[in-house]
């Protein structure tokens, strides 16, 4: 039998035998492998920061892009409109202006106001002075319209038969409010309410109109509902060609309107930004609605035909010799290098909204740097800007 203390004296010198032929890791090598372990980390760490930043530089990049592709696919729809149901080449269908400083919109931005008629225009049979503050007008249809304003028999009342163009501006003005189609189904295709709100807000069978005066000049007002057919005395009647419209706010003018300047139902549209960068949408005077925000620029300039007197430049200046003669006058021009363009245009003053050739719109997002550089690259600027041109309805028909 071996002695206990024998077994314990064999495990002890085994242990000491391997204990002295294991080797581990040095002070050193434990540092170094730490050190590399951390460089790794560390190159892994910035590649994912840096993918990261990237990703979110591209996709909002991507959603400006995206957002303003839309502003200009709507803006674009609507200058391709303007203008439709207008002859009168003095109408202000189109108006571009620039912002004033000390304005409620950022300064230096364009603003662009674009009209368009919902109707054949109606036909104004009675004058209209600068003091008149009228809450009716008679109106007619625009088919010879000062014969149509003066003939008249008086008869019975009975079933009023309305003239051609009014029926239609009055079934304009009533399907706004039928825009779902939840109207009894009319026997006679007149689809206005009998009965109307209290709360003039609350009616929806209005419409914004304007009279011109074919010089420019107009007023404006709310065309709200349809009274009677009358004849040229005044007496109603059940056929005729005047009729008796109701309105509301007639705008002040400083113009006379006479019998025969037309009466146009409009949609107006007007883009602007305020002073915080929203791109905002006004409809027939109503509340702005925004449309995208931080929006840095917003340029809109006009290409126009002209003869050689209105596009006659200034004196050349000797300081730029390559000033061609025959071009916009300096005075108009956004840009001596873009001599076709300019930046404003208003037809009430000396433009004709015929003569328009294509409308450019420039818009620019705002550069966000957060996490980036504080100064954006060209590059960056360029995939943050968004450029087209739009031709006016006009121009086919030329």
């Amino acid at each position: 039998m071996v002695p206990k203390y024998t077994i314990l004296k064999v495990i002890i010198q085994n242990f000491s035998r391997v204990n002295k032929t294991s080797k581990g890791f040095t002070l050193i090598e434990l540092i170094v492998g730490l050190s590399i372990m951390l460089i790794v980390g560390g190159l892994a760490m910035d590649a994912l920061i840096q993918a990261s930043i990237s990703f979110n530089k591209d996709k909002k990049n991507i959603d400006s892009s995206q957002s303003m592709s839309a502003i200009l696919e709507i803006i674009g729809s609507d200058i391709k409109q303007s203008g439709e149901n207008i002859n009168d080449a003095s109408f202000p269908v189109i108006k571009i202006e620039k912002i004033p400083t000390g304005t409620a919109n950022m300064p230096g931005s364009s603003r662009i106001t674009i009209r368009r008629a919902l109707t054949t225009p109606l036909t104004l049979c009675e004058p209209i002075t600068p003091a008149d503050t009228k809450t009716t007008l008679t109106v007619t249809d625009d088919l010879l319209p000062e014969a149509n304003c003066k003939i008249g028999t008086p008869v019975t009342v009975g079933t009023i038969i309305r003239p051609t163009t009014v029926k239609e501006a009055r079934n304009k003005r009533c399907q706004l409010d039928n825009v779902n189609g939840d109207y009894t189904t009319p026997t006679t295709s007149d689809f206005c309410e009998t009965t109307k709100p209290s709360d003039p807000d609350d009616d929806k069978e209005r419409v914004l109109a304007v009279i011109s005066d074919k010089a420019g000049n107009m007023r404006t007002f709310q065309y709200v509902d349809d009274t009677s057919a009358e004849d040229n005395s005044g007496n109603p009647t059940v056929s005729g060609n005047r009729y008796k419209i109701s309105i509301s706010g007639l705008s002040a003018s400083t113009a006379t309107y006479d019998i025969g300047d037309p009466i146009y139902l409009i949609e107006e549209r007007v883009y602007s930004l305020d002073e915080d960068g929203n791109f905002m949408l006004q409809i027939d005077g109503g509340t702005p609605s925004k449309l995208m925000k931080k929006i840095q620029k917003f340029n809109v300039s006009a290409r126009v035909y002209g003869d050689k007197e209105t596009r006659e430049p200034d004196a050349i200046d000797p300081a730029t010799p390559a000033v061609k003669p025959n071009l916009l006058p300096k005075a108009r021009r956004c840009d001596l290098a873009i001599s076709n363009y300019i930046c404003e245009f208003n037809t009430s003053v000396v433009d004709d909204w015929k003569t328009l050739q294509g409308i450019k719109v420039d818009l620019q997002a705002k550069y966000d740097g957060t996490g980036q550089s504080a100064t954006a690259t060209p590059a960056e600027l360029e995939k943050l800007s968004a450029v087209a041109e739009f031709f006016p309805r006009n121009v086919l028909s030329k």
